[in-house]
């Protein structure tokens, strides 16, 4: 008999829709009975594998709602489960259960005349998948398997694993590979010599390419002229590449200010932009245009920037670089070395100066640096520059008679010396 009814939700048109559930008991009331159809229509798997389905299909979660069925605008204006989150999760919890399935399935059933064993990169993972055929052609995903490269472990792993599930590896089978020895020997490692390997033609061709016909005659290839290496790349465009980069200092006052300076790639020639306790995009933006207006045509000459991928380094002060003609380029993740110029500098400066010093505050960072970057361009030789200084400078000649002199003057406070031929 009818117990009366509670809120629940069914499934209907790719969405679930809320209804009031009914609830019914048995005659004499003992207990409660489900209802065959409402358990039917409320079950969320129908919708797991109508997003499964759709985006494999290449149905984006933002035009999810679009392709789903007409249910009439009353019922879709208090429907739920179609925004981009729920279908998000609901495609992932598909994804994991079909996997689940796959790696569990039994292959004691098949009978496979062909196997092949390949390498594909999804997302910055190496899948090794293995995909069997058999002797009407159909093809049967048997497994996979993650791992840092394509190598005779994660294969034969693999392997191990299907014939764990049932797979025949006593009768013969064609084995077709893209791989070489090590590979091979994974896969004798598990079908000892009932496998005949291939490799699969594409890569055959690779060993009637010219370059190796030419090696084979004791001749070198022509040169890859198309592509050029960062190094080639900064030493062939030097003169027209700016590098910046930020840096902090700790005061005594255990705080902490950050600099923020622009060098010359050819020329080592370094320019201070500013110095903060708290750099923001707009600040950052607004040094860039300070120095530009400081150089004056110089800037124009500059033709690239090389610089972090700092959340500071906003849109605006690239664009403040784009005006001058300047073309921006960011640095890989984590890579220092293709800033290579400008984190030399730091360690410089924090070697030569900062970590010799007990710096107070702000100001008194701005003057010491300002005073050693004059030294750094005027005054001190750069292996790279032949023993020159980023700012040429008129040097007096050695005198020839024997009682010529040498002049040294003391910069900050005699933390570094700097030598001249007295007058």
């Amino acid at each position: 008999m009818r117990h009366g009814t509670e809120p629940g939700q069914v499934t209907l048109g790719g969405r679930r829709v809320s209804i009031r559930r009914p609830r019914v008991r048995t005659a004499n009331g003992s207990r409660e009975v489900p209802v065959a159809t409402y358990q039917a229509f409320a079950s969320t798997e129908l919708l797991g594998e109508l997003a499964l389905e759709r985006m494999l299909a290449k149905l984006s979660t933002r035009r999810y709602p679009a392709a789903l069925e007409p249910v009439g605008e009353q019922v879709e204006a208090t429907a739920a489960g179609t925004s981009k989150s729920a279908v998000s999760r609901r495609f992932v919890a598909a994804t994991e259960h079909a996997l689940a399935e796959l790696l569990r399935a039994d292959l004691s059933a098949l009978d496979l005349v062909a196997l092949l064993v390949d390498g594909v990169h999804v997302a910055g993972h190496c899948c090794v998948v293995a995909l069997g055929i058999t002797i009407d052609g159909t093809k049967v995903p048997l497994g996979l398997a993650e791992g840092a490269t394509e190598n005779a472990t994660v294969v034969r792993d693999l392997l191990a694993g299907l014939r764990e599930r049932g797979l025949e590896v006593t009768s013969p089978i064609l084995v077709v590979i893209d791989g070489g020895t090590a590979l091979e020997r994974a896969i004798r490692a598990v079908f000892r010599a009932k496998a005949l390997i291939q490799r699969c033609q594409l890569h055959k061709l690779r060993i009637n390419r010219p370059s190796w016909i030419l090696r084979a005659h004791g001749l070198d290839p022509a040169p890859r002229r198309a592509q050029t290496s960062w190094r080639a790349f900064l030493r062939q465009q030097a003169a027209g590449i700016v590098a910046c980069d930020f840096f902090s200092v700790d005061t005594i006052f255990l705080r902490r200010v950050y600099v923020l300076f622009v060098i010359e790639v050819g020329s080592r020639r370094v320019h201070l932009a500013g110095v903060t306790d708290h750099p923001t995009g707009l600040w950052v933006a607004q040094q860039a245009r300070n120095l530009l207006a400081g150089v004056g045509e110089q800037g124009t000459a500059w033709k690239f920037l090389i610089r972090a991928r700092d959340t500071k380094f906003t849109r605006a002060f690239d664009d403040v670089w784009r005006s001058t003609g300047a073309e921006v380029i960011c640095t890989p993740i984590q890579a220092p070395n293709a800033n290579a110029v400008a984190e030399r500098w730091v360690g410089t400066v924090r070697r030569e100066c900062l970590d010799q010093l007990l710096i107070v505050g702000r100001q008194q960072l701005v003057r010491v640096l300002g005073v050693y970057i004059e030294h750094y361009n005027r005054h001190r030789p750069h292996r790279s520059l032949d023993h020159a200084t980023p700012v040429p400078s008129e040097r007096a000649e050695a005198s020839s008679a024997p009682n010529f002199r040498l002049r040294r003057r003391d910069v900050l406070g005699g933390l570094i010396h700097e030598y001249e031929y007295a007058a």
